[in-house]
């Protein structure tokens, strides 16, 4: 992550990391770390299985960034590749083609998850607000398409001690948030953290800057080298330039695929929770 980046989500950082090392009976542990966590050998997650690459798409809602959105998901819809498709519960309701999309996703073993309700700031929330957040989130989804959704995929990477709880008594499974703030563990109390490893674009002076495909495709291997695993975060908006589609980056995220997929294999957040050990 950038440094501009880094400096905007630091606030969330000491709460991320006390939430990595706190059960539910209020036990503070010690904070896990690769190479020191049960779960890490030699600094590499225990993943059953060939290494795995996770493309989560973030920020997906009604009409916003509408042309990227649609790109993303028809290029993963034709190339049968899954992705973990972020959606704004609150935000998405009327979009008839976006909802087609999401719907026809599903059925190539795609999968959604809760960014959270309104895309809010669910560490400024209460456990009672949390959990009536993530609770409507969880029901509006499965409303929309049918699916008991378990992952959650904090907005603007924030979440603390209480988001975990909120998740258990709502039955959340899977939280993903950023390798930034976040060590991909099974926690003691059940749920799997496996943060996005890999980030497409730097967010800087308040734009997205495209990493080059050499770039990201060296991060991936780097990510699966360390933790055993890569999740790739996108937001369509980065692929706009001037609120239009940027021909440019479409051909670099193709070319980018292609390379991943020449190497290791796609999947879901909860597919590959359900391999770590």
């Amino acid at each position: 992550m950038n440094t501009t980046k880094f400096q905007f989500f630091l606030p969330f950082l000491l709460l991320s990391l006390v939430a990595s090392g706190v059960v539910l009976s209020g036990v503070l542990q010690s904070e896990s770390k690769p190479g020191s966590d049960p779960d890490f050998d030699n600094g590499t997650l225990k993943i059953q299985g060939p290494p795995k690459v996770v493309i989560r798409i973030d920020d997906v809602q009604d009409y916003a960034f509408k042309d990227a959105q649609l790109m993303l998901l028809r290029y993963h819809l034709k190339n049968e590749i899954s992705t973990s498709i972020a959606v704004i519960p609150e935000l998405t309701k009327s979009d008839t083609e976006l909802l087609t999309q999401i719907s026809d996703s599903l059925r190539i073993g795609s999968e959604v998850s809760a960014h959270g309700w309104s895309h809010e700031d669910l560490s400024k929330l209460s456990l009672l607000e949390q959990e009536k957040a993530l609770g409507e989130a969880k029901s509006a989804l499965r409303q929309l398409f049918g699916v008991n959704v378990t992952v959650l995929v904090p907005p603007m990477f924030g979440y603390n001690v209480e988001t975990l709880m909120a998740m258990h008594n709502t039955g959340f499974k899977v939280l993903s948030s950023v390798i930034d703030l976040q060590a991909p563990m099974r926690r003691p109390d059940g749920i799997v953290t496996l943060p996005a490893t890999v980030e497409y674009s730097d967010f800087v002076d308040g734009k997205w800057v495209s990493k080059s495909v050499q770039a990201l495709i060296k991060d991936v291997d780097l990510s699966v080298e360390r933790y055993g695993y890569a999740v790739l975060v996108i937001h369509p908006q980065e692929l706009m330039r001037d609120n239009r589609m940027d021909s440019g980056a479409v051909q670099d995220y193709d070319s980018l695929i292609e390379l991943i997929q020449a190497k290791y294999s796609f999947t879901t957040l909860s597919e590959l929770s359900k391999s770590i050990r």
